[in-house]
């Protein structure tokens, strides 16, 4: 897969319930969204959702599996057919400024209006001080239409206190 990456677009979270980055159109096959040093104000699950003109899809169109390890050699495995997000099990359960180390790596394909959005995930993050916690798995929205995003939530009313996320996509030479 030669290629460069571009920028497309990046979002910062400040203390919100929600986060969307957007700009995936079908000029791009392959994008790549980072997101690094975020964190809740309070532990709770990290819940993921595709954009479709900007607004996050909480249908029951969502397929996801994943295997989580925890350095202490603890191991989950996943998954759920027609659920609203996908979710990382126990994903920064470390609030506030112990959490800066979390990151996360999703690769998305197949942004057309014929075609279900597919991407993987994988991510780390510090848990219980100190602790490695690492997944990956990925998801797929069912629906044939254009996605042209990904939303960020954590469960309830928690809040993304702090974060950066940007958004890439793969251009072929």
């Amino acid at each position: 897969m030669a290629g460069k990456f571009v920028q497309i677009n990046q979002a910062v979270a400040s203390t919100t319930a929600s986060l969307s980055v957007t700009g995936m159109t079908d000029t791009y096959d392959t994008y790549c969204l980072i997101g690094r040093s975020y964190y809740p104000d309070v532990a709770d699950q990290l819940e993921i959702r595709v954009t479709k003109s900007g607004t996050a899809q909480s249908d029951s169109e969502y397929d996801f599996s994943y295997q989580s390890l925890y350095g202490s050699s603890q191991q989950i495995i996943e998954g759920a057919d027609n659920a609203t997000h996908y979710v990382q099990y126990n994903s920064q359960e470390e609030s506030g400024s112990d959490a800066l180390g979390n990151q996360i790596v999703i690769w998305c394909y197949n942004f057309r209006s014929t075609q279900p959005s597919i991407c993987t995930v994988q991510s780390t993050w510090e848990q219980y001080q100190g602790t490695l916690f690492s997944s990956e798995g990925g998801f797929i929205h069912t629906v044939n239409s254009v996605s042209d995003g990904l939303n960020f939530t954590y469960g309830g009313s928690t809040n993304i206190t702090a974060g950066t996320f940007t958004l890439f996509a793969l251009q072929k030479d």
